[in-house]
């Protein structure tokens, strides 16, 4: 679901990425947000789109999605 909010991540922001964001990164001081927002362009809304932020921030455009495994 692209479009709604930037979806944050719990991996470390490089800015140099190279596919490493497999895992959580415990006490990185900036994470990764993927996948654009209703305030962005549409062509920014797509999930290889990537920025950072710090935990710290908070706003409207910022949000989390909930995922579960079903039996």
């Amino acid at each position: 679901m692209h479009g709604n909010v930037w979806e944050l991540t719990c991996s470390g922001y490089s800015v140099e990425y190279a596919g490493g964001e497999t895992g959580c990164a415990n006490g990185a001081s900036r994470y990764v947000a993927r996948g654009g927002s209703w305030g962005d362009y549409p062509r920014d809304a797509r999930s290889g789109n990537r920025h950072s932020f710090e935990p710290a921030n908070r706003n409207d455009n910022l949000g989390f999605r909930i995922a579960r495994s079903l039996p």
